[in-house]
Formats: structure tokens, C-alpha cells, sequence
């Protein structure tokens, strides 16, 4: 394979050569679609699914598209999250090949997914499929009910006898109707009417009952079922489709406005895209206008999006308002009368009318006068927007408002006295005060932000346990199943006895989702976490009743990627164990 270096590319993350792939393979993501991959596609309860698909009519190319779903979004006006490109690659054949490329870059950005991917949803590729299981060997695989049904009506007209009309739509029916096997909620269900179907297809078309469970029957008991899909997400009604996927396929196509690109064309027109994206979901965030709005109802079904994820600035405007003293040396361009109605305007706008932007370099601030904000962009010397004032006098009420919150109005007005606001009105009026400017009080810091503050280093060994508030916080995700995973490299120790594993029996853990605390070097305290991640316990059951004194070792899960490939010698732990029965 000859690759190709993308130096300083956080875009385009591999270019290389290969015969599997036609001779050419690019991969393109950004680190924010690797991060919202793995903030909704590892989450628990209801995770998003990561779907992939290739599709083509853009180019002399494939296109192998990933999607998911922002789960702390709906589309505006709707109950539906909104469906969000991931990682795509761009390949010249749809081999097993091509889709190890991405998968192996996407690893490469952010191992844990490898763990702690939840699940996919793919068509019966079987390139994407085998890929899938490879990568992401302990993700819950689903495959989409109408691919399936597409492949079974094109058996049933083209093999060796076809069945008649009335007969298709019958077995058809009997598959994927209301009543059918893919709408099953439970094995028993679905092994008593697959008995009957058995039966009934052996006298009206044994070949294809031959077929069926050579070919079929495994794939929709695991893959394709309600039950299947329940595994992932709780609420669903209905067995997986790839619907969203290919409906992401079609905004890139209209994207692209149904035009086939060249490839520098096509991966600059990608990159507009995923920052449009991009700008769709921070629009949200601070509840600006645009595509999507915030999930903010509680249900138990529904995602509860913390006001700690969504920019606070009340804290700081209490102490933000601006007075004349903080800026006389505006006298000597403006009136009077101009200065009083630009501060009003000013501490008008601070607080509820203003956030911050979509990097650390820009403010939004609400226009009255239109739907779109003013965008203030910090410059090297100062804050500078794009309204009629500024670009008038170089000065105005949303740059003031950002100046103040920033603590940088003597920086601001600093700019009159170097001469480089040269456009400002030349009216001078009254005499110059010399009131000096109040320092602010220090802003009081969370814990959250006391962690990042200089302090005094607290030596480990004196530092409270955190034990009591683990036990404490421990009945959130009591109903979260405990999962028998290998231990990887980033696991370090057990999150009940907290000893390491340098002298563990087995390979095998304990897996579970817990609200692990923080700790606070200021304030020298553990506090409750706001966020859930997994948590490892050694492969013993008092390590786990320590934190979860409920536990019942007899429901531990052995997912069947981890069945697969346990060892006879890591089987007979487990049974030792208690884990699992002999």
C-alpha cells in the first residue's frame, strides 16, 4: 500500500493507495463527529445506532457514509432526532477492504469505540457487515428489515421453481406483515411462529423453507426482530431500517444538487457540509433559529439535555453592567446624550441576549431588527462587528456588551487613544472625568472549575475516599446491565475494592455503567459526577456488592461477541466464578 501524508489536514485523515480499493481510499471526519459519536453512540439507556451504507451517483466513486442520531435534538416541530453524517470514506470499490480503511481510522481517533460502540445498522452488505463485526466486535449488530425483504422476494421469483403470486405475498406476510416474524418481542414468540410457518411452507414450498433456513433465519432471529432492535433502544415498535441513512444520502446528493464532482470539488463540498452541520446543532445549543431545537422534557424515554451543557452567563452579569466611569475616555468623540443611550443599550443586551459563539474568538449577541444575531469577533487589538454603527464609528452596544463581559473595555476604549478608531464621530461635549474604574470581584468558582484553578497539592494519601458517595450515587444505574467484557488497555483498576489488575486471574471483567465522582483539589471534597461512563470491577462478586450490595451475580450478561471468542480456559473461570453456569 502507498499512502499519502496530509500534514495539518484535521479533515482529510488518509489518503492512500490500494489495489483492494480500487487503487484509491480517502477518509474524511472531523474531531467533532468522532466526539458526537461517541458522546450518542455509547451512551446508555436508548444509544443511537451507528449506521453505514455505500452510495454512488456523486462521482466516479463509492461514498461509505456513517450516520447517527443527535439524541439531545429533535428536528423543530417534530418528535425526531436529527440524522448527522459521521466519518465517510471515499473508495473506488465496495470490498470489506474499503470499509476497514474508515473503521480503522475512526479507531485510531478514539480507541474506546472499539468497547464501547453500542450497536450498528447496515443492509445486507455483506462487505459492511463483516467490517462491522471486526471492528466493533462487542457492538450490537442489526440489519435493516427491507434489504432483507428485498433479497427474499428476488429468491422466491428466481429460484429453480418460482412460487406463485398468491404464494410470495402469503410467506411475505407471514415474515413481514403486522403479525409476522420480524415483529416479534420475545424468543418464545418468535420460535412458536416460526414452528407453525415451518410447517405450513414444507407442504406449499419446500424449496424455498430450504432456502430460508440456510440463509435467512438466523439473520432475522438475531439481527432483524423488535426483540433485536429492543436490545438497543427500549421504546421502538417497529424492527430497524436503514431509512435514515439513505435519507442522509439523499441531502448529500441534493448537497451536491445532483451533480457528479470531481474529487477536490466533492471533499471541499463534504467539509461545508459537516461545518454547516455543525453550526445546525450550536445554533441549538443556544437556541437561536435554525433546524433543531433542544430535547428539554423529562420522560423515560425521552433524553434530558443539563443545563450544565448549555453556556450560563448569569453569574458574570451581575457584575458586567457598565457605568459612566467605566468609559470617560469616550468623551472626546462622543456627546453626552450618544454615550448615555450606547451604555443603556449596552447593559441592555447583557445577559439573556447574549452568549457566547461557536469558538473561544466569537460572541452572539440578539439583533432586534432581524432573525440572525450580530457575530462579535475577537481581533488581536479588539472586538470588532459587522453592524451599520460599527462600521460607521467603529464602536457600538453589542461590542460594548461583549467588552464588558470579557473584562476588557479598558482594552477596547484603548484603541481612541492609539488612533486606530479613525472613523469615529470628532464631538467632544462636557469636561473629561477621572473617576477610576472599581476593580470587579473575583468571579466564585464551581468545583468544576476550582479543579482547573492553582491550588495547594493535596498529597493522594490524604485525600477522603470516595467510596460513600460511589454506594450513594450507586441506585441510578442499578437497572443497567453488568456485562462480562475483556479487559483492554486503558483499564487500570477495579471500581469496587480499587485494586489494580496486575495480578488478575482472568482476561474477563465486569462492565457496568456508573455516575463516577470527581474530585475537587481546591475544595479537597469528591462530588457527584454529571456525566454516566462505564466502570470495571474485578471477576469477583464481592468487588461489585461493595458499590452495588443488590447485585445478583446470576444476571450478569455474556454478550455472544464475548462468547465467541472466550477461551476453554477463560470459560472455566467464569464458571468457577459464578458468572456463568456450567
Amino acid at each position: 500500500m502507498e499512502e499519502e501524508k496530509v500534514a495539518g489536514n484535521r479533515f482529510i485523515r488518509r489518503m492512500c493507495k490500494d489495489d483492494d480499493c480500487g487503487g484509491m481510499a480517502i477518509v474524511l471526519f472531523s474531531d467533532d463527529q468522532i466526539k458526537d459519536i461517541q458522546k450518542h453512540c455509547c451512551s446508555e439507556p436508548n444509544p443511537s445506532v451507528l449506521s453505514v451504507d455505500f452510495t454512488f451517483e456523486l462521482g466516479d466513486f463509492y461514498l461509505l457514509v456513517t450516520a447517527y442520531s443527535h439524541t439531545t435534538m429533535y428536528v423543530r416541530g417534530t418528535s425526531r432526532h436529527p440524522i448527522l453524517m459521521g466519518p465517510i470514506a471515499i473508495t473506488k470499490t465496495k470490498s470489506t477492504k474499503s470499509c476497514d480503511i474508515l473503521f480503522d481510522k475512526m479507531l485510531d481517533a478514539a480507541p474506546d469505540l472499539r468497547y464501547g460502540l453500542k450497536a450498528t445498522g447496515s443492509d445486507s452488505e455483506a462487505s459492511i457487515r463483516k467490517s462491522l463485526r471486526e471492528h466493533f466486535k462487542f457492538a450490537w449488530e442489526l440489519v435493516c428489515v427491507l434489504h432483507i425483504k428485498r433479497d427474499i422476494e428476488y429468491k422466491m421469483q428466481h429460484q429453480g421453481s418460482p412460487l406463485p403470486q398468491n404464494t410470495r405475498k402469503l410467506v411475505l406476510d407471514s415474515i413481514f406483515g403486522t403479525n409476522g416474524l420480524v415483529m416479534t418481542s420475545s424468543s418464545e414468540e418468535f420460535n412458536s411462529l416460526l414452528s407453525r410457518l415451518y410447517e405450513n411452507w414444507d407442504k406449499i414450498c419446500p424449496e424455498f423453507l430450504k432456502y430460508f433456513k440456510q440463509h435467512q433465519e438466523s439473520k432475522i432471529r438475531e439481527h432483524a426482530t423488535v426483540k433485536s432492535y429492543r436490545r438497543v433502544i427500549s421504546n421502538v415498535d417497529k424492527p430497524f431500517t436503514t431509512n435514515s441513512i439513505e435519507g442522509l444520502n439523499s441531502v448529500i446528493k441534493r448537497w451536491q444538487k445532483f451533480q457528479k464532482k470531481d474529487l477536490d470539488c466533492f471533499i471541499s463540498d463534504m467539509k461545508m457540509l459537516v461545518k454547516k452541520q455543525k453550526e445546525d446543532v450550536e445554533r441549538a445549543c443556544k437556541d437561536f433559529p435554525g433546524p433543531y431545537v433542544l430535547v428539554k422534557a423529562s420522560t423515560n424515554d425521552v433524553p434530558v439535555v443539563e443545563e450544565a451543557n448549555i453556556p450560563d452567563e448569569s453569574e458574570t452579569v451581575q457584575s458586567c453592567q457598565i457605568h459612566l466611569r467605566d468609559v470617560t475616555s469616550l468623551e472626546s468623540v462622543l456627546t453626552d446624550c450618544q454615550i448615555t443611550n450606547l451604555i443603556n443599550k449596552a447593559n441592555s443586551l447583557i445577559g439573556s441576549h447574549l452568549r457566547k459563539g461557536f469558538d473561544d474568538n466569537t460572541w452572539l449577541v440578539k439583533s432586534f431588527t432581524s432573525a440572525e444575531p450580530h457575530v462579535i469577533t475577537k481581533a488581536k487589538k479588539g472586538f470588532i462587528c459587522k453592524c451599520v454603527a460599527y462600521t460607521t464609528r467603529n464602536i457600538c452596544s453589542h461590542v460594548l456588551a461583549v467588552a464588558s463581559v470579557e473584562n476588557e473595555i479598558p482594552k477596547q476604549l484603548k484603541l481612541l487613544s492609539d488612533g486606530n478608531l479613525s472613523k469615529l464621530d470628532k464631538k467632544k461635549a462636557g469636561k473629561k472625568k477621572t473617576t477610576k474604574r472599581q476593580p470587579k470581584p473575583p468571579a466564585r468558582l464551581s468545583p468544576d472549575r476550582m479543579e482547573n484553578e492553582p491550588s495547594i497539592k493535596i498529597a493522594e494519601s490524604d485525600r477522603p475516599t470516595s467510596l460513600g458517595l460511589k454506594k450513594d450515587v450507586a441506585h441510578k444505574t442499578d437497572a443497567d446491565p453488568f456485562e462480562l467484557v475483556p479487559i483492554h488497555g486503558l483499564i487500570r483498576s477495579c471500581y469496587g475494592c480499587s485494586g489494580d489488575y496486575a495480578d488478575r486471574q482472568s482476561d474477563i471483567i465486569v462492565r457496568h455503567m456508573e455516575y463516577r465522582p470527581k474530585y475537587s483539589q481546591q475544595l479537597n471534597v469528591w462530588y457527584e459526577g454529571s456525566k454516566n461512563s462505564f466502570a470495571y470491577y474485578h471477576l469477583d462478586e464481592n468487588c461489585t456488592t461493595l458499590i452495588h450490595p443488590k447485585f445478583d451475580i446470576e444476571s450478569t450478561v455474556l454478550p455472544s461477541s464475548t462468547r465467541q471468542d472466550l477461551s476453554n480456559e477463560q470459560m472455566a473461570v467464569l464458571i468457577k466464578a459464578g458468572f456463568v453456569q456450567g
